[in-house]
């Protein structure tokens, strides 16, 4: 990760996601941004201090799972179709959602 602040952004979800998993793991797991946390942390330590704390861990958690909700939703209504994965706050989407009616997600 580079020193400027666009590529940093992109960590706050992350650690979001990671922080919410960590302080709420019966409700939120996300075993994938606590792995990528935990190397990004090894390479370029105090990157967790850039963590924003318990409310906007709960907001992206909440995001995340809305999003994964809509879309189920939207592939049971629409076997097949295709869903873009744009990966903003470097998530794992995928994992969560899916693809077993042959749909496609990219």
């Amino acid at each position: 990760m580079g020193n400027n602040g666009v590529q940093e952004t992109l960590f706050f979800p992350l650690l979001g996601r990671a922080r919410a998993a960590r302080t709420w793991p019966t409700c939120f797991k996300d075993p994938w941004s606590e792995h990528v946390v935990a190397r990004a942390e090894a390479d370029r330590p105090g990157i967790q201090d850039k963590d924003m704390g318990e409310i906007p861990a709960a907001i992206y958690a909440l995001r995340h799972l809305a999003a994964v909700t809509e879309i189920r939703h939207y592939l049971g209504d629409h076997p097949g179709a295709a869903v873009v994965d744009l990966g903003c706050g470097l998530d794992r989407l995928i994992d969560d959602v899916g693809s077993a009616d042959g749909g496609a997600i990219v």
